[in-house]
Parts: structure tokens; sequence; C-alpha cells
């Protein structure tokens, strides 16, 4: 038995992370299966907002162990995926299939890509006001992460990462389904930079649900010298869409023997959907909280203190495009 002390940051910046103590252990029944129990602190009702977040929060999802029970299964459910699944063929970008090693090397790229989506999430730091709830998309404020960039050739370079949270009145899956489509990513690029994609599309499944999986696309409204990355991850707790602009250079790494470390995300955009309590006549299923996070490179001598609003003028088009693909999408009957 173990004891650890673990923080926790629901995958919203308007809920104030939380530090929790729990215990734990881990046994071996088998070459293929480990039982993983935890036991955790429980919370006074009273510390919780009574409002916001406040389904999730008591259902456990945000906070409690249902959500790191999803979260682990899902974990053991990815690596299993991994260590069973067929050779993947990138024909777009190698004319030839990938070996084990190649495979591993695209999904740790893309494990990283999710990584630095949910590491960068800025969570509040003091307790929500009781008042507030999740705003619509026309009140949704934007937190702003700044930080030096890893490009030592330019020093007034910075990574900016925005965040926000907004309910819609669809149904989580109807929402996974349109937002998650690959084929439809360069409508919701405010950016500029994603432009017309390769028909075909590379994608093998990471889990038992099909929306489980990694894609490869080829950007080719720049020369063809970039690739769109995409992991979808479904679970009890909610879903993640993440994906990114990259060189093609970590993806030829591996045929030179090297596994893809540092290397740049040209941008880096996410969405996780959750389910809302209220109810509503779209799509049915109730509505849904969405996290919107983008991450840029600016340099600060061209827009100074411009930065903060040019960032927030981003998160708001992007946020106005996905209303409109959602409504769109609703209106046609999908």
């Amino acid at each position: 038995m173990e004891k650890i002390q673990i923080s926790l940051q629901a995958t919203t910046p308007i809920v104030p992370g939380r530090t929790f103590v729990i215990l734990r252990t881990c046994k071996k029944i088998d070459e293929l299966t480990w039982v993983t129990w935890v036991e955790h602190l429980e919370l006074e009702q009273s510390y919780l907002d009574p409002k916001l977040y406040n389904d999730l929060c008591c259902r456990g999802f945000a906070f409690g162990a249902e959500r790191w029970v999803a979260c682990l299964a899902r974990s053991c459910e990815r690596r299993s995926y991994h260590r069973s699944m067929s050779e993947l063929a990138l024909t777009h970008l190698k004319g030839q299939d990938l070996l084990d090693f190649e495979k591993r090397c695209v999904m740790m790229i893309s494990k990283r890509m999710v990584r630095d989506f949910c590491l960068n999430i800025v969570p509040l730091c003091r307790q929500p006001d009781p008042t507030l709830c999740v705003p619509p998309p026309s009140l949704a404020f934007c937190y702003l992460k700044r930080q030096k960039s890893p490009n030592q050739d330019n020093p007034n370079e910075y990574v900016v990462f925005a965040t926000t949270t907004f309910s819609v009145p669809h149904s989580p899956e109807f929402v996974l389904r349109i937002l998650g489509d690959e084929s439809r990513r360069h409508e919701l690029d405010a950016s500029g930079r994603i432009g017309r994609l390769a028909d075909q599309v590379t994608c093998y499944t990471t889990g038992d649900d099909p929306m489980n999986k990694i894609s490869v696309q080829a950007n080719q409204s720049l020369g063809n010298n970039e690739v769109l990355l995409q992991e979808t991850s479904v679970s009890p707790s909610g879903s993640l869409v993440v994906w990114s602009l990259l060189t093609k250079e970590p993806f030829e790494l591996p045929r030179l023997g090297r596994v893809p470390q540092d290397f740049p995300l040209i941008g880096l955009s996410g969405v996780a959907n959750s389910l809302q309590n209220t109810t509503t006549s779209s799509n049915t299923g109730g509505g849904s909280f969405i996290t919107l996070g983008l991450q840029q490179v600016y340099c600060y001598t061209d827009l100074g203190p411009k930065l903060t609003e040019v960032v927030t003028k981003l998160m708001r088009d992007t946020i106005n495009r996905i209303v409109a693909v959602l409504n769109s999408r609703k209106d046609q009957g999908m």
C-alpha cells in the first residue's frame, strides 16, 4: 500500500485544480493482468461549488474515483492496442508500411500532443464565484498562459496557450461526431494554417470504441511539407480531440533509427467535451460543456501589448466557427 499526494485538474479552466491524498496498491494477477486499487479522501459537499460543474463533480467524473478508473481503463486499453495492432501504412508519407518501431513512434508523438494540451489548460488559482455558471459561447472568457519559446534563435518568441469553456445545447455524442471529423478540420481553423487536406486519411484504432483512433493527413495547402496529426479519445468521463500541424521530420526519424523527442508543434488545438446536467431538445441526450484550447507561437516584438487582444480574437473566431459548424450540421439533420 502506497500513500500518494496527487493534483487533479478537470478539463476546464473554470474549475480550480485540487490536491488529493490517496492510498494505492497494485497486484499482478498474471502476465497480462494487473489490478490497481485506489482509496481516496471524501470531500464535504459544501466544498464543491453548487452551480459550476456541479453535476460532474457530484457524480465523481470531475475529481473522483470514477474519473480515475475511466482514465486508467482508457490508458490500459490504448496500450493494449499499441501492442496488438497490425502494421500501420502511412502510404502518403512513406510509400510503404511502417514497422513496429515506427508505429510506436507515431503513438509517442500523439501522446506528447495530448499531454501538452492537457498540461496547458489554465486552471483558476482561486475558488470560482458561487453565482458563476458555464457561460454560452457569446460570453465565454479566455484564460491565457504565456511562456518563452524553446526556440533559442529568437528570444522574443513566445508560446501562448489559451483555453475557455462554454456550453452548447447539443448532446456530447453529436458534438464528438462533428468536431472529431478529420475532413472538417479546416472549418474550425481560424489561424489560416490548415487548408486543403489530403483525401487519404491514415488512421488506426486505439480502443474498442471506433472513435478512439489516431489519424494522419497531409496538409496540401503548404506544399505538402506538413501533416495534420489528430488523436480522439473517448471514455465514460468525456471525450477529447486534439490535433496539431507537424513537419514530416518526426515521421522520418524512425527510418534513421531515432526516436522523435524534441520537435516543434506548429500550433496545437483541442476540444474536451463532457455532459451537462440540463436537458435540451437539440440532438437529445442533454447539452455539453466544451473546453477549447489553442496553442500558437508569436513574436512579442511584432505584437507587444496587442498579444492578448490577438489571441483572444483568435479564440473568439474559433468559438464562432465551432458553433456555426454544430448548428449547420444540426439543421442538416446529422
